[in-house]
């Protein structure tokens, strides 16, 4: 037995033992094991996963617009992405095949993008280590399974997490075929880089990204005198391959800005346009999720924040490999901002969910490099870990969230309480579907029709969404008010996104 206080031995190779203090202390970190690695993050899978399959709210009307498509023939459905489409045909010919095997669920429609979700939490661990280290996987995988906007787009039945995910395997691809070249990466990056595109347009952001970093590579091993010629054969059939995808889809994008009236038609959401809170806000989605409009400002009053931790990771952290993952992060991001110029209502984060993986990746590197010890890593990702559950909780149980709509229980309340003889209004008319969906057996008009007189409806349901639009607050200001002149209000009820007025 050692005596307190005694020297520990010195050991093959170590002739100057030190204490655990001191071997902390070391500026050469110890890897972890990769079986420790690999557990941490299958058990962070596990509880993204969890997560993501607690679904708490209804399809909205873009979910409920793409389900449609899953009904129609195989013909059909190519010849409406064609003709009145607005995206590449993977996720609706992935529906369209799910809703022939397992029935047309909530459940089932959104399954392609729970798997994608789930898929992303491994797939981004393994970008971590591949750029990075063991503890950047680790810290990466716990801060995406709880990362706030990528469990809502994990739980939506639309193309936006395939786009995530696909786009980080894409990333993964391209930086393997930098440091090694073979064949596996390069087929890895064309793959993932295709089904990026054919998942939805944006995806076209990351591939740009990535290519110029292939140019940048070129150009400094020109510079150092490395040969250039495996590289080059390689670069060129995977651009080659990759060319025959986008020109395939190329067509397709063209046919649909020929039938929709130009890019405001082939977008599917409707944005406040470029301002500087809507950037900020975009980007609080992005990492902390969606809130109220209070929370959301609050969280975006923190923007010179974000700057300064930005500077700290790039005058402390960054290499050509952070420089490459940032480049790749920021790329979607921007392409959204230009693209919002030119349309002002596509400019929404969805569009540049591709960016959010990439980013808590870089998030998990500084974590673990910055500080020095254990316990200061620790702590820092444990902070930031709470900060994205809070965020979390919040985004999945506040009823005021603005990307919540609470469909089934509004409708299911005006199916019980309108009886034989009533008229049931709504607006905005593209509600359609969602009424279809939802109260099948309802007699439904849209609010812009004549309203009724008492002779033709002893009873008036009116169910709007979307309050926020100018042109649906003038109708209503209209409408409504002449409801109040000439009947009385017997209920109205708020949902999440819905309301539901009663009048006699």
């Amino acid at each position: 037995m050692r005596r307190r206080g005694a020297r520990p031995a010195a050991t093959a190779g170590e002739p100057f033992p030190l204490s655990r203090r001191g071997r902390a202390r070391l500026p050469v970190r110890r890897e972890l094991r990769l079986e420790s690695t690999a557990a941490i993050v299958t058990i962070a899978t596990l509880a993204g996963a969890a997560l993501r399959l607690a679904v708490n709210r209804d399809l909205s009307l873009e979910e409920v617009k793409t389900a449609d498509l899953a009904h129609l023939s195989f013909g059909g459905l190519i010849n409406h992405l064609s003709h009145a489409g607005v995206q590449p045909p993977l996720h609706p010919v992935l529906q369209w095949l799910l809703v022939r095997v397992a029935g047309g669920s909530d459940f089932v429609l959104r399954v392609p993008s729970l798997a994608a979700g789930i898929a992303l939490i491994p797939v981004a661990a393994w970008l971590g280590g591949e750029l990075f280290d063991r503890r950047t996987a680790i810290a990466t995988a716990l801060l995406v399974s709880v990362a706030p906007a990528l469990v809502w787009y994990s739980q939506e039945a639309s193309s936006y997490a395939l786009v995530a995910l696909f786009s980080t395997l894409a990333v993964i691809g391209a930086a393997r075929a930098i440091q090694r070249g073979r064949p596996a990466d390069w087929v890895l990056h064309v793959v993932a880089a295709s089904l990026a595109v054919w998942s939805g347009w944006s995806g076209i952001f990351v591939v740009a990204a990535i290519e110029l970093g292939f140019v940048l590579v070129w150009i400094q091993r020109r510079r150092t005198g490395t040969p250039l010629q495996p590289f080059l054969a390689a670069w060129g059939l995977d651009t080659l391959a990759l060319g025959f995808q986008l020109v395939a889809l190329g067509v397709l994008f063209a046919a649909q800005l020929s039938h929709n009236g130009g890019l405001t038609g082939v977008t599917d959401v409707s944005a406040s346009g470029v301002s500087f809170y809507t950037t900020v806000s975009n980007v609080s989605w992005g990492l902390f999720g969606f809130h109220p409009s209070a929370v959301t400002t609050v969280l975006s009053a923190l923007w010179p924040l974000g700057m300064l931790a930005s500077l700290v990771m790039i005058g402390r952290e960054a290499g050509p490999r952070a420089w490459l993952l940032l480049g790749c992060a920021l790329t979607p991001a921007l392409g959204v901002f230009l693209l919002g110029l030119a349309v002002p209502g596509a400019f929404d984060v969805r569009y540049a969910l591709a960016a959010v993986p990439l980013l808590f990746v870089l998030v998990g590197h500084v974590a673990t490099a910055w500080p020095r010890s254990r316990l200061g890593r620790t702590l820092v990702v444990g902070g930031i870990l709470l900060v994205l559950i809070g965020a979390l909780v919040d985004q999945q149980t506040d009823k005021n969230n603005p990307r919540r709509y609470a469909y089934r229980q509004s409708l299911a309340r005006v199916q019980r309480e309108a009886r034989p003889g009533a008229a049931v209004l709504y607006e905005p008319s593209a509600l359609h579907p969602v009424v279809s969906r939802y109260a099948p057996g309802l007699h439904v008009s849209p609010l812009t029709t004549r309203l009724p007189t008492r002779a033709q409806a002893s009873s008036v349901f009116v169910v709007t969404s979307f309050a926020n639009s100018p042109r649906l607050q003038a109708l209503l200001n209209r409408e409504i008010g002449a409801l109040r002149a000439t009947r009385h209000l017997v209920t109205r009820h708020s949902y999440s996104g819905v309301n539901v007025w009663w009048f006699r």
